[in-house]
């Protein structure tokens, strides 16, 4: 939006982020979601105000599932990962299903209907 660039051929997923750069006070997402690939496994992130959560499956069938919760307010290096605490349990549950349900899910109500 802010290039004025035409969209590709191709399908994107998400919204613009041009709204917020105008209003940086109206709602918006409660998460940003990121995708990579690293040593034989895909990755899913969400990076709310607070928190980084990061579940790593296995490329092949013969590794574990991983994963990262990171408390940037208290560890904004990501020093610590928390997600084997057994404090954390109910967090990394619903940072988990917050992370399942997708970018649409994290929307503040008034826009759930956007592409």
């Amino acid at each position: 939006d802010l290039s004025d660039l035409p969209n590709p051929a191709h399908a994107l997923e998400g919204t613009s982020f041009v709204p917020v750069l105008e209003n940086p006070g109206r709602l918006w997402k409660s998460a940003a979601f990121s995708e990579s690939m690293r040593e034989d496994y895909h990755g899913k992130s969400l990076r709310t105000s607070r928190y980084r959560y990061t579940e790593w499956a296995p490329l092949s069938g013969d590794k574990p599932k991983l994963s990262e919760l990171y408390d940037l307010e208290n560890d904004p290096m990501e020093f610590k990962n928390l997600a084997g605490e057994t404090a954390q349990v109910d967090r990394v549950a619903e940072l988990s299903r917050k992370l399942h349900a997708g970018w649409r899910d994290a929307l503040p109500p008034r826009t759930a209907g956007l592409n």
